[in-house]
């Protein structure tokens, strides 16, 4: 059967154009995800790595990935010191509060990855602190492995003992059971402690978390407009002062809620040892207490608020980001959006981990969980602060705290000294 000039034309045309299409969904998947080798950086143990590495690699055989697990203590100065010598991971680890100084290491993803819809999908989603903390000007350039928020913990069996049925959910409520709980000497000396608060970094880990968290509870705006600190607004009366004579009240021997002192030991020593009846800390600090002491009768309560029907809490996590310097940014932030956004694979991964998850879907089935749940449901209520170093702003709070407490320096000028470095650090991060 011959065919005519018209019809050659047309299936010509048609092959061309069906090869054209084949051709263009090839380029697109190759694009999307292609044959890589990617260097990861974390803070969990190779195990816990390998139950995502595993899952990801089933799904996208063409990638390798290799993982490194790096100290805590040294990361920033590692990292740093990696991307100088062109030797840096292609994703690394951004802390919560800590954008502004990683932001121009970072490549953000790209929309055909993952959306800032699906970003704030309430359903499969994140909470809002995590917004606040990896998501700039419309562009994600984080994602969270995990979201841990401070914790209230208790001894069970020292509330049974001294007849206290509930756990504190009120500021107020705290302050009162502090007589019940607390055991003195004949010499007004505490034997046993109602709880650790109000003392230096020396003993209390979480001091200067455990101060921002009073702060945005009794309503401080971290920054004013033109990213300066903002802690002193109002003068000595305004709610940042007031804030911090709240928790240093609990280590002033003359305060009626006197509590805790630093000859006590660490924090979290005492409360294993049973010597003092309450305690904050975060998920994973639970974790540290039980195997201290595997009999530890300890509850797990939300945070005691100013306002319970207005709740504020204190987020601290990581999550992971794509470094600039990255050849295959593409396939990193595949990763990255398979390993935090899958519900299967992120449950695989809090359950190795013992983390507490970020991801909405799996919050939503853990609001009920006995230890969990309150990790849960006060990762709805965080807050966070854009503080550009989180590490360096905690070290001020924390150098503030025992500025006064070892020195007996003035709380108001010490909060002003505070403010000024972190206003300086911010500067010193936006130049």
């Amino acid at each position: 059967m011959a065919f005519s000039k018209k019809q050659i034309f047309m299936v010509g045309g048609g092959v061309f154009l069906g090869l054209l299409v084949l051709v263009l969904i090839l380029l697109n998947i190759r694009n999307k995800v292609g044959s890589a080798t990617l260097t990861v950086w974390g803070f969990d143990n190779e195990s816990v790595f390998d139950k995502l590495r595993s899952a990801y690699v089933q799904a996208r055989p063409g990638v390798k990935i290799n993982y490194k697990k790096v100290s805590e203590d040294t990361y920033d100065k590692d990292l740093l010191e990696a991307l100088a010598l062109d030797q840096g991971p292609d994703i690394f680890l951004v802390r919560s509060g800590s954008l502004l100084k990683d932001k121009a290491k970072l490549t953000p993803v790209l929309p055909d990855q993952f959306t800032l819809a699906s970003f704030r999908d309430p359903n499969l989603g994140f909470p809002q602190v995590v917004e606040q903390d990896f998501v700039s000007g419309g562009r994600i350039y984080a994602l969270p492995l995990y979201l841990d928020t401070l914790a209230l913990f208790y001894n069970k069996d020292l509330f049974d003992q001294a007849a206290v049925v509930y756990p504190p959910t009120t500021w107020k409520e705290f302050q009162a059971l502090i007589p019940t709980l607390i055991r003195l000497d004949e010499r007004g000396q505490i034997l046993r402690a109602a709880a650790a608060i109000g003392g230096s970094t020396k003993t209390l880990g979480s001091a200067a978390d455990l101060l921002n968290l009073l702060m945005f509870q009794n309503g401080v705006e971290m920054f004013d407009q033109s990213s300066r600190a903002n802690f002193t607004a109002g003068g000595n009366t305004g709610p940042g002062a007031r804030a911090f004579q709240f928790y240093l009240q609990f280590s002033n021997p003359v305060s009626q809620n006197y509590t805790w002192n630093d000859t006590l030991g660490k924090a979290f020593d005492s409360f294993s040892d049973g010597k003092t009846a309450m305690t904050f800390g975060y998920y994973n600090d639970l974790n540290v207490l039980k195997r201290k002491n595997p009999f530890l009768n300890v509850g797990v309560a939300m945070m005691p608020q100013v306002d319970p029907e207005k709740s504020v809490n204190f987020a601290n996590y990581v999550g992971w980001g794509v470094s600039r310097k990255s050849r295959y940014s593409r396939e990193a932030w595949d990763f990255i959006v398979y390993g935090t956004t899958n519900p299967g694979v992120q449950k695989i991964y809090f359950q190795e981990a013992k983390r507490p998850p970020a991801l909405k879907a799996l919050i939503a089935g853990l609001l009920k969980d006995p230890e969990l749940g309150v990790f849960a449901r006060q990762a709805l209520t965080a807050r966070s602060w854009p503080r550009g170093d989180a590490e360096e702003a905690r070290r001020i709070f924390g150098a503030m705290i025992d500025k006064v407490l070892f020195s007996k320096a003035d709380s108001f000028l010490s909060l002003q000294q505070a403010e000024e470095e972190v206003s300086k650090l911010m500067r010193e991060i936006l130049k």
